[in-house]
């Protein structure tokens, strides 16, 4: 549920529709790592901020 809300949040869905494999596997890439950036963030109860970092 949170993946597919990021998704519709930054576009994915239309850059994917359009785009080769090897795009797509670059796309799933950046996915992937605000998701488990957002659950990390989660997880810390929402503290810290980028600053932070």
């Amino acid at each position: 549920m949170l993946r597919d809300a990021i998704e519709e949040a930054f576009g994915f869905s239309e850059m994917v529709a359009h785009a080769t494999q090897g795009q797509q596997f670059k796309v799933s890439y950046h996915i992937g790592g605000i998701f488990n950036n957002m659950m990390l963030w989660l997880e810390h109860n929402m503290e810290e901020i980028p600053e932070e970092w």
